[in-house]
Parts: structure tokens; sequence; C-alpha cells
């Protein structure tokens, strides 16, 4: 099957108006190849940008894609709401016959992750602290 790639730059508040100097972007790109779906982010995912990731990532699971691999290279930071983002994606994608997993994520990020307890939940087991991002 054909490569299809879609590229999204998102501020981390509602409008450019009112975004802070100093607000990180979510960036994100997907790439999908036959039944996988390759999401890479950069920034940081927190409580103004998790709405478009959830949105985004509803998006693949509705459009049947048979594996969806979030990775997490470039994120530098990942709150709460970031996590619930994640772990809703990750229900969704298993009750509608897919798979969703999360991969190399940041030290900060992998940190998060083991000291809310869902480091097992969403990481596919492999996946390390990549010591390139946050």
């Amino acid at each position: 099957m054909g490569r299809c790639d879609l590229t999204t730059v998102m501020t981390s508040a509602e409008t450019p108006d009112s975004a802070p100097a100093d607000a990180e972007l979510l960036q994100w790109s997907v790439s999908r190849t036959g039944e996988e779906a390759v999401v890479l982010l950069a920034g940081e995912v927190d409580l103004s940008t998790a709405e478009g990731l959830s949105e985004l990532l509803e998006g693949l699971v509705d459009a049947n894609a048979g594996r969806i691999v979030v990775d997490l290279g470039r994120v530098s930071f990942l709150d709460s709401s970031g996590i619930a983002c994640l772990i809703k994606a990750t229900l969704n994608a298993s009750a509608a016959g897919s798979k969703l997993i999360v991969q190399h994520p940041g030290e900060f990020v992998h940190r998060t992750m083991e000291l809310l307890g869902v480091a097992d939940v969403l990481l596919d087991g492999s996946a390390k602290p990549d010591a390139r991002a946050g």
C-alpha cells in the first residue's frame, strides 16, 4: 500500500494571540503505511495540547489503523492530561481491535510514567528512556 504523511503544528495555547512568549509548540507528523500509523510528537503534551492529540489518535483508531505507534522521542514534557490522553487512546484502540504502542520516551517522560504507575500499560516493553529527549 502507499504511504500517507501528514504534519500538524499546534500551539500549546488556544489562540496565537494568547500564547505566552515561552509556550512550546506541540508538533506531530503522521506516517501511514498499510495497517500501521506512526505518530511522531515533538514539544509539550499538556492540558492545552492533549485534547488535540486525543482527537488525532481517535481519528486514527476510527480509520481502522491496525497498529498505532506514538513516538515520544522529542517530547520534552508530559503531564497527567497527556498521560490520560494516551491511556484513553490505548483503551479505545484495544476496544476497536487495534493496538496503540508508545515508544522512545525521554528520561523525564519515562520517569513521569513510572511515578504515575502507567509505564507498563503504555510502553511496549522494549521502550527504554531515550537519553536524547528531555
